[in-house]
């Protein structure tokens, strides 16, 4: 079989075959970057060839010199560390391609040594001018780790965004309340018709993630991978995907979430399974596109998401009077982290317990 310039076959956690158009670094320094292609290979080696041939076309047989030192080239170099970028999640790496590819566009041809910190600051007033502070931050936070990894390799000797200022957005406060979280639930155990007599089928691994969720506070992608032999003695065994620390943690579960956990057939590994499939879910943009149609279907009126439910149970735990150490052992997080703060919403009921306390003391 003919090998194929710049084609590459990966592997991914989940036994998945995906292609990839992985360009030279000569390539990337005219422009091209590195693109997920799907798990189609006729469709993706079309694409890569497409993209060769019109490389072809563009150096019209001339032999490119490579500009070592640009950004561009350090961007190359990051990307090829196991370290840096190959020791991250596909989502993280996602982040990163995308953040390192906007600012190519704007400063890639540019000697490392010549980007200054008055260049940074021009790169994010653009970017927040563009966009939400939020996204802004984001972007500029891959910028800072590519110039600390410039800094490792002694390319540069002071890091340009050293104590660099940025507009911090407020964080996202949206609880949902158990009302809205029963809607769900009863909404993603029913099949629907639609207007066009179309008929949707219940999705149980819906409201059984929905629930999990509310109860434990679990990232989606924990709950995803979530597997029966984890499910013991009333309660869920986890090592969190995301290290807050890398401790197992042991969480127990309420009486409904132990209820439609039994009331499940155990004929995956996985305790979340698509039903469409019958294989689990392949990943969290799956997950979420059929969780959105449940919540839609639901007619819940906000605009609220699974990763707040994550908030909503924390939040909870603080409000029903929990320690910060009672937290953090559902949480994962360590004991006073400032990350917390962004979770733990306190409510009314914290407020009530605070006068209880004051009305004691007097």
């Amino acid at each position: 079989m003919k090998k194929i310039r710049h084609f590459r076959e990966t592997t991914t956690a989940d036994q998945r075959v995906v292609y990839r158009f992985e360009p030279s670094l000569v390539m990337r320094d005219a422009g091209y970057r590195n693109e997920t292609l799907g798990e189609d290979r006729s469709a993706a080696i079309a694409k890569v060839e497409q993209y060769n041939a019109e490389w072809d076309a563009d150096r019209g047989g001339q032999k490119a010199v490579v500009p070592r030192g640009n950004i561009n080239w350090l961007i190359h170099q990051f990307e090829k560390d196991p370290t840096w970028y190959g020791a991250k999640a596909k989502r993280t790496r996602q982040e990163m391609d995308y953040a390192f590819r906007l600012f190519a566009a704007q400063l890639g041809a540019v000697s490392v040594k010549s980007v200054s910190r008055s260049h940074c600051r021009a790169l994010y007033n653009d970017w927040r001018l563009e966009g939400s502070a939020h996204k802004a931050k984001k972007l500029m936070k891959w910028v800072h780790r590519l110039f600390s990894y410039a800094l490792e390799l002694e390319i540069i000797e002071t890091h340009p965004m050293y104590g660099f200022k940025m507009e911090t957005p407020p964080s996202r406060d949206m609880v949902w309340s158990e009302w809205e979280v029963d809607r769900v639930i009863e909404s993603a155990l029913k099949a629907h018709k639609s207007p066009q007599g179309n008929i949707a089928p219940p999705r149980p691994s819906i409201a059984l993630a929905t629930q999990i969720a509310f109860s434990t506070s679990l990232p989606q992608q924990d709950i995803l991978a979530l597997t029966w032999d984890q499910y013991s003695d009333g309660g869920l065994t986890v090592t969190q995907k995301k290290k807050r620390g890398g401790k197992e943690l042991w969480i127990p579960l309420t009486d409904k979430t132990r209820t439609m956990l039994d009331g499940i057939h155990k004929f995956h590994t996985h305790i979340i399974v698509n039903e469409m499939t019958a294989q689990r879910y392949k990943s969290k943009d799956e997950f979420g596109r059929a969780f959105r149609k449940v919540c839609r279907r639901a007619g819940l009126e906000r605009s609220l998401t699974f990763h707040d439910l994550r908030t909503t149970a924390l939040t909870n735990m603080g409000n029903k009077g929990a320690t910060m150490a009672e937290i953090v052992s559902f949480s994962g997080h360590k004991l006073n982290s400032p990350v917390l703060e962004t979770y733990v919403k306190p409510g009314r009921e914290a407020a009530k317990r605070a006068l209880d306390k004051i009305n004691t003391d007097d």
